[in-house]
């Protein structure tokens, strides 16, 4: 086995699509999880708040914690935070 790593997962189109969740991804990411793997999951979505895409991931079957999920809201959270006169 190898040794656990942290995986940046893209998730619009290769977990999921606009149809919906790829054939196979919830148990790729069970795999991965179950060999050890941290996972991060990457999207440039814009137009949704990031706990209401999150309830959209988890509805579509993927089990993803809302610490895990990352979006352009997140990084702006972020960078504004860090700046106190944003």
């Amino acid at each position: 086995m190898a040794t656990p790593q942290t995986l940046l997962l893209d998730l619009e189109g290769t977990l999921r699509t606009t149809e919906g969740l790829l054939l196979g991804a919830d148990d790729a990411l069970a795999r991965l999880r179950a060999d050890g793997h941290r996972l991060r999951f990457l999207t440039n979505t814009d137009s949704q708040a990031t706990s209401a895409l999150h309830a959209a991931l988890r509805d579509t079957g993927l089990d993803i914690g809302a610490d895990e999920l990352f979006t352009p809201v997140t990084a702006a959270a972020v960078a504004l935070a860090e700046e106190p006169d944003a």
